[in-house]
């Protein structure tokens, strides 16, 4: 555990004094990351017990709307909550400011990185990073993204094993 308890990382919102070019700025806590129910958590005064547990903030991105967008690196490792990482939505203004909810997961072992939503198509990607990192080519502990069973011969293009994927989230128009 770190010195100052907070084992989970944190989001500091930098707001410029005149317009972006300033260089002078004030700085708030967006969120205190951690799993909800314990003492120590922060998510801009939004109900705790209405938030997704986050942990170990990484990469970021907005939205057309001007939501946040957290993907992680490290909860089920370095966390308390012991959740694969993920892509959380954070409105940022507003009566929803603070509502930190989970999107997507991606597989245990793996990270998800350099998050991307186009709101205009209702397109989300992410990168997959080291799915079963913790496996060996002999043992594999993930087969991501193909999962190509046991005993079978693979289709071309697929690979039973583990690899870096970029995924695709899109909006059923249906």
């Amino acid at each position: 555990m770190t010195t100052n308890g907070n084992r989970d990382g944190h989001v500091v919102e930098i707001i410029p004094s005149g317009d972006q070019t300033s260089t002078r700025f004030t700085w708030n806590l967006l969120l205190v990351a951690g799993d909800p129910a314990v003492e120590g958590t922060y998510f801009s005064g939004y109900p705790k017990d209405r938030v997704s547990p986050i942990s170990c903030p990484d990469n970021l991105a907005f939205d057309a709307e001007g939501n946040l967008w957290i993907s992680t690196d490290g909860q089920p490792s370095s966390s308390a909550i012991a959740k694969c990482d993920g892509l959380f939505k954070v409105p940022v203004s507003g009566r929803e400011r603070g509502h930190v909810q989970q999107f997507l997961s991606v597989p245990a072992g793996a990270e998800t990185c350099g998050p991307l939503v186009d709101s205009r198509d209702g397109m989300v990607y992410v990168n997959v990073q080291h799915p079963g990192e913790n496996g060996s080519f002999e043992a594999p502990d993930s087969f991501f993204p193909d999962y190509v069973a046991a005993g079978v011969r693979p289709e071309a293009g697929d690979f039973r094993g583990p690899r870096p994927t970029v995924v695709q989230v899109y909006r059923d128009r249906h």
